[in-house]
Order: C-alpha cells, then structure tokens, then sequence
C-alpha cells in the first residue's frame, strides 16, 4: 500500500505554517485616503512606528503621515504591515 509520505504528497489539511500566513503584503501603489474620505493619494507603504506611517508617491516624494489621520481600511493595513514585520523578525 502506498501512502502519502511515500509519495510526497502534501494533505489538504497539512497545518501551515504561521510564519506564511502573517508575512506583510506586497509593496505596491495603492490608494491611501484620509478619515473623512476627502483626500487620497496613490502612493507605497514605507517604514511606520506607533503613531507615523512613511508613504512614497509616484512622483518619489516622500510624505510622513499620522495613522489616526488615515481612514480605518488604511489603518489595518499599516498594522497589517507592522505586525507581519514584527512577526517575521
């Protein structure tokens, strides 16, 4: 009889490892939008501390940013990205 092991197959419920599910998102352009929906700016995630994220526009320009600023979708997504960064360090 031939089992799984024997041949290298992975199960469907194989446990995955928590260290893939918690790494940070792709950096790319996104929108990112203020907390009353009045500005938004394409631009990357750069480096965020407790109160400050870093973002960069098309243009290069590099602009700091207060995350109690930014609206709750961007929120998560810097502490997304910071935990993801904690996690994986």
């Amino acid at each position: 009889m031939i089992s799984d092991i024997d041949l290298d197959i992975p199960k469907p419920w194989t446990d995955v490892s928590s260290s893939l599910l918690n790494q940070p998102e792709p950096i790319v352009m996104r929108t990112w939008t203020n907390r009353d929906g009045q500005f938004s700016v394409q631009a990357k995630y750069l480096p965020a501390n407790e109160t400050t994220v870093i973002i960069e526009k098309e243009n290069g320009t590099r602009t700091t940013v207060e995350i109690s600023k930014l609206s709750e979708p961007d929120q998560k997504y810097v502490e997304r990205q910071r935990n993801a960064k904690k996690q994986n360090q």
